[in-house]
């Protein structure tokens, strides 16, 4: 195989792996509020990232999808 490395959505980067030579998958990215409904709890970090830091401060689903320290107001 080719030493070439792709770039994933994260930032992360897979190389070729053999004996197909293509590449390895992209890890999958982090959604907090995939699943969750405007005004649930969330996190930034994902649950399995042992080097990532959450702050204290509570945070929630907002109604465009998105993870913030703001809780927005829900329809």
């Amino acid at each position: 195989c080719t030493l070439e490395a792709k770039l994933c959505p994260d930032g992360s980067t897979v190389g070729r792996v053999p004996p197909s030579c293509e590449f390895a998958p992209c890890p999958d990215t982090y959604d907090p509020c995939a699943g969750k409904s405007c005004g649930d709890p969330c996190t930034l970090c994902p649950p399995d990232a042992r080097d990532c830091a959450e702050t204290a401060v509570l945070k929630y689903c907002g109604s465009d999808g998105t993870c913030s320290h703001t809780n927005a107001a829900c329809q």
